[in-house]
């Protein structure tokens, strides 16, 4: 019955979200702050509509596709009201360098978005359900697999696991 509820409150959350046109970066007329958190309250919404999704084994609700939105600034920009929007899905991970600042809630949301196909298949009823096998290179689970391990092997020096820990 909580996880119904949960379900139709993150769809009411969605939906008010798109309706707002949040999931576009075109909007000039909010000041950088207001434009930051629709940002972070769009990028929730994903990530609620991906977690509700799994729980639930109802299907994901936005397409990423349709989302032309930058991810969140660092933490610095956000509290001091910065007009420095976060980099695109697809910069992060090609080696660009976005300056000192660490930006954990970006590639958190990325790392999320990557976890999500993974969900999404097992929900469909997982490897049971694909007519192809797990290690075929056009299987989902292998191209999940590539897909963070490439991930994973781009990531910051400050954020890669550490033998030491």
């Amino acid at each position: 019955m909580a996880t119904s509820k949960a379900w139709l409150h993150i769809g009411l959350a969605i939906r008010m979200a798109q309706t707002l046109r949040m999931r576009n970066e075109y909007n000039r007329r909010h000041v950088p702050r207001q434009r930051e958190i629709r940002r972070r309250t769009f990028w929730a919404c994903v990530i609620l509509d991906r977690l509700v999704a799994y729980c639930t084994f109802r299907t994901q609700t936005i397409d990423l596709a349709l989302v032309r939105l930058h991810l969140p600034c660092t933490e610095v920009a956000f509290a001091f009201g910065r007009d420095t929007p976060g980099p695109r899905i697809d910069e992060l991970g090609r080696g660009i360098d976005f300056g000192p600042e660490i930006m954990t809630l970006p590639y958190f949301v990325k790392t999320f978005l990557l976890w999500s196909p993974i969900a999404q298949a097992y929900v469909d009823g997982g490897r049971r359900m694909s007519s192809v096998s797990p290690h075929d290179p056009t299987s989902i689970c292998w191209q999940s697999e590539a897909a963070m391990k490439a991930w994973r092997d781009c990531l910051p020096r400050e954020m890669q696991w550490s033998e030491n820990n």
